[in-house]
């Protein structure tokens, strides 16, 4: 397995007036393309826990057969916490109340997610 890490920066906190994407990005991505060829490719095999689902990217709901193709993608889930309803805007349910059909209520809005960093996004 090949692991890499690069940081750009001074020992006692004083600013490069750099970003990691100008600084440290070109050279993970210089020694990334170097070391690459000499090691192996592997499967990825997720731990049993997780779940992948297709989900509408619109509702955030389960992706269905009617769901447009250019909106579904594949997301990743702790399992047991991955989203239970179909999604409502393409799975055929009628979205508004009418006296013989059955009502479904829509979905609520996708909430809009935070944009964390890398760093944060792993140690919080």
């Amino acid at each position: 397995e090949l692991v890499a890490g690069v940081w750009v920066g001074f020992d006692d906190n004083q600013s490069t007036k750099l970003t990691g994407g100008s600084a440290a990005a070109p050279i993970w991505g210089e020694f990334m393309k170097c070391g690459r060829p000499f090691v192996p490719d592997a499967e990825f095999i997720p731990p049993d826990d997780i779940v992948f689902v297709k989900i509408d990217s619109e509702s955030g709901q389960r992706a269905t057969p009617q769901c447009p193709k250019d909106q579904v993608v594949t997301e990743i889930f702790l399992r047991g916490y991955e989203p239970r309803e179909e999604c409502a805007f393409h799975s055929g349910k009628r979205l508004r109340k009418n006296d013989n059909e059955r009502y479904e209520s829509p979905a609520p809005p996708r909430q809009k997610r935070e944009r964390r960093g890398f760093w944060e996004s792993i140690f919080g």
